[in-house]
């Protein structure tokens, strides 16, 4: 059996050869990118949704935005086709699609006043492309959206002790951007003051569900609503005040996790018991299309 401390290792390799040379070729040849380039965020800074931002805040704001938990069920799935073909994807189909694709999306939005790629398709293409893009994007954000905020609010029923943490990091993040922000202070210490807080947070869950027994009540279609309604107006707040300060500190949490996974990974070298190969698992449609569906 193949030791998956080998495989990650592999893939670390393969990673660190890409973001060193492929993506400078894709910064310099491709991108043409350049120092004297002005963001969005300094050119029509407006204090709400153009903000300049240190590049640690950025990358924790881009970092949790992205590492949900699709990244991770995902691949979960995809072994059914067997270990080697979701790691090939994972690891070659982020080098030359997933990451190649964000980067390029983010470089064309930051060129073209930090637009969507819908607006920006009206541009380039025509209007009813435009509308048609638009179109398509919020379908599929209240796809997401829903599906998200289903989970979220099952968890709540089934894990009543995970709503005061919730709540309390909400709390500390508009604290954060508030010390941040206004009154400049460096946001590295009060971020891992404020994640050290979240910790001693999640240890009074139990206690504060058990304090307020009424949540315990509260239905899943409730949670539901109350989440949509939260997400509206985490949407409309500057960006500095909630989403900014929240990701970054979620990054603290997502670092010390995968720290921690991958030193059991490298200490504890475990085997893996499932199959390199199962093109034809039971129950389960083709390899093809549906491994680039799963893992997406």
């Amino acid at each position: 059996m193949m030791n998956a401390a080998v495989l990650a290792g592999i893939v670390f390799v393969a990673f660190a050869l890409g973001y060193r040379f492929y993506s400078k070729f894709l910064a310099r040849r491709i991108f043409a990118l350049g120092a004297d380039e002005l963001a969005p965020a300094r050119e029509f800074e407006d204090g709400i949704d153009y903000v300049p931002t240190r590049r640690s805040i950025l990358w924790g704001h881009h970092f949790a935005s992205i590492a949900g938990a699709a990244p991770i069920v995902g691949p979960a799935i995809a072994v059914i086709w067997g270990w080697l073909p979701a790691l090939v994807w994972v690891c070659l189909g982020t080098l030359f699609m997933g990451a190649t694709h964000d980067f390029a999306a983010l470089v064309i939005s930051a060129r073209h006043r930090g637009r969507s790629m819908g607006e920006i398709a009206g541009d380039v293409i025509s209007p009813r492309v435009k509308t048609l893009f638009l179109v398509i994007i919020s379908l599929l954000v209240w796809v997401v959206l829903a599906v998200f905020a289903y989970i979220i609010a099952t968890l709540f029923v089934s894990t009543p002790s995970s709503i005061f943490p919730i709540n309390v990091q909400i709390i500390v993040a508009v604290t954060l951007g508030w010390l941040t922000y206004r009154h400049g202070i460096p946001i590295l210490v009060p971020s891992l003051v404020g994640y050290a807080v979240l910790l001693v947070a999640i240890f009074y869950g139990e206690a504060f569900a058990n304090a307020f027994p009424a949540i315990r009540e509260i239905s899943v279609l409730t949670w539901v609503w109350v989440l949509l309604i939260y997400s509206f107006i985490a949407s409309v707040l500057p960006v500095w005040l909630l989403l900014q300060p929240r990701d970054f500190l979620n990054s603290h949490q997502l670092v010390t996790g995968l720290t921690l996974l991958i030193a059991g990974l490298f200490v504890l070298q475990p085997a893996v018991v499932a199959p390199a190969l199962n093109l034809e698992p039971e129950g389960a449609p083709s390899l093809f299309p549906f491994l680039f569906v799963t893992i997406a």
